[in-house]
């Protein structure tokens, strides 16, 4: 099976993004009540799992501060999950370095913290709460 992940190219892709990260966020995990977008998907480049033409996952990254790049929003369809979201994860890596990142970070929810172990991220600072669930703040080795 190909995975292809690549940068959102229509406002089509970007619906179906968003309608993947409302499946997971809001009615599977209930971490918002209406909308996960947020002030920095305007700014945002967004990027989508591509499997025999069905897009089946995404994750977002935006430019912080001086060579800080942020991601987020990982989300990958039931029944999709494992090699999608670590090539995604990957995926986003790439399009950060070759964006300048000096560094990219993460707010990972505890239970995916060995996931991104797994994929050479390590955890820096303390356990925090966001929409009610405990992250961490995870680097990605550039």
């Amino acid at each position: 099976m190909k995975i292809n992940c690549r940068v959102v190219k229509t406002p089509e892709e970007l619906k179906k993004a968003l309608y993947i990260r409302n499946e997971v966020f809001i009615k599977e995990q209930g971490l918002f009540s209406k909308t996960d977008w947020d002030e920095h998907d305007e700014i945002a480049t967004h990027l989508i799992a591509v499997i025999e033409g069905e897009i089946v996952g995404t994750v977002r990254l935006y430019h912080q501060d001086k060579g800080v790049w942020v991601g987020g929003r990982l989300a990958v369809l039931p029944g999709k999950r494992g090699w999608v979201g670590s090539r995604l994860v990957k995926a986003a890596v790439a399009e950060a370095e070759r964006s300048g990142a000096k560094q990219f970070i993460a707010a990972v929810q505890v239970q995916n913290i060995s996931f991104f172990s797994r994929l050479g991220w390590k955890t820096i600072g303390t356990k925090f709460v966001v929409q009610g669930r405990e992250h961490y703040l995870m680097e990605a080795k550039l």
